[in-house]
């Protein structure tokens, strides 16, 4: 068994220091409290997002209802995803609402920020953006009587470094409902440009009902209450920064995604590029299983491969237009939209290059909304 945890133990990312001609190496367990628990108990002792958690035999099914409203005693902190600047200080990120602090120097583990509380998310993506001066957005997600809503969340940089201020000041600054009240659309990433926010809703949902089910009777891991829709479409919503109204939707065929790669503004029309997957598949290949039959997997190649794709969103096309009309008008630019009999705008992407990426990086020094 312990071998079998050990798998599942996840580091904090690395620190190389370059010094005297010399390089050094670093790194660490984020030592997080479900970390903690986990190693003292030999076992996994919190259900995540593809693991299921080693259920206690001293745990009444009464015990288990009442832990669903008791957070202090379930801490999601296992922030093991990305790592982001506040100020000067770094936090390490998950999908869960709580991020940890890391020193720099050492790699330990700091202050813990339970962001959930403060600002009434239960989750938010694993890769926020951080502008030229230092404000810091991400995309967050709540529910309520009517459902399912999207949240961009704002913490203001302070000019005197004051990290306890960036986030005592930090508000939601736009609110987005999901198109399916009790099925949120799992998102790992967003996009932002100089006036927008871009929402990328895809076709992949969480079942809320049947994760609150699991966490009573089964404590099934999340991807295992998730669903693919084959046919639906994913939509862009396109979010003004400056009054955090939704201003536009456009509709792509169906499409599966983690990462963005770089967005931006241009004669008019939003730019985003992503890391595109043809549906969910891929994620059954990332278990550990699957990864010990890789190499015997005929298939495992084609699913895990991303398509670097290029959606372009005109964001001129209101009014009667002729039939088939084309209104991307970015010179050498191969994506389409088109205004559909209903009104609305179906965008079709053009492919980057032909070589496969996944784990990108952004252009901050061309591409950064600023």
């Amino acid at each position: 068994r312990r071998a079998l945890f050990r798998r599942r133990q996840r580091m904090c990312d690395s620190r190389f220091e370059l010094k005297d001609g010399a390089v050094s190496y670093q790194c660490r367990f984020l030592q997080s409290d479900i970390y903690k628990r986990s190693t003292t108990a030999n076992r996994l002792v919190l259900t995540g997002f593809g693991t299921k958690a080693v259920p206690d035999p001293c745990q009444t099914i009464f015990s288990r209802i009442t832990s669903i409203f008791n957070c202090a005693k379930d801490v999601r902190d296992n922030a093991a995803i990305s790592v982001y600047p506040f100020n000067d200080e770094i936090y390490a990120f998950s999908e869960a609402g709580i991020i940890c602090k890391v020193d720099k120097g050492n790699l330990e583990t700091g202050t813990k920020r339970d962001l959930t509380a403060r600002l009434a998310i239960v989750t938010h993506t694993s890769h926020p953006h951080v502008v030229e001066d230092g404000t810091v957005y991400n995309l967050g997600l709540s529910f309520s009587r009517k459902g399912a809503t999207y949240h961009i969340v704002c913490f203001p940089n302070d000019k005197n470094n004051d990290q306890d201020a960036m986030f005592e000041k930090a508000q939601v600054v736009s609110t987005v409902p999901s198109k399916w009240r009790l099925l949120p659309s799992y998102m790992h990433s967003f996009g932002l440009t100089e006036h927008y926010f871009i929402i990328i809703e895809q076709p992949f949902t969480i079942n809320i009902p049947k994760k609150v089910l699991s966490s009573i009777f089964s404590k099934t891991p999340v991807h295992d209450v998730c669903k693919w829709h084959k046919e639906a479409e994913t939509q862009f919503l396109v979010v003004s920064r400056k009054t955090g109204q939704l201003v536009k939707t456009f509709y792509a065929d169906g499409f599966f995604y983690f990462h963005t790669i770089n967005q931006y503004e241009d004669m008019n029309h939003i730019v985003i590029d992503i890391c595109t997957y043809k549906d969910s598949s891929s994620i059954d290949k990332f278990y550990i299983k699957a990864l010990k039959n890789a190499q015997s997997d005929s298939n495992f190649r084609d699913s895990v491969n991303s398509s670097p794709q290029r959606f372009v969103l005109p964001l001129f096309t209101d009014g009667k237009f002729g039939d088939n009309q084309n209104f991307v008008k970015i010179p050498v630019s191969n994506a389409k939209a088109f205004v559909r009999d209903d009104g609305s705008v179906h965008v079709e992407p053009e492919s980057i290059c032909r070589h496969n990426c996944e784990l990108p990086t952004f252009n901050y020094n061309k591409c950064l909304g600023l």
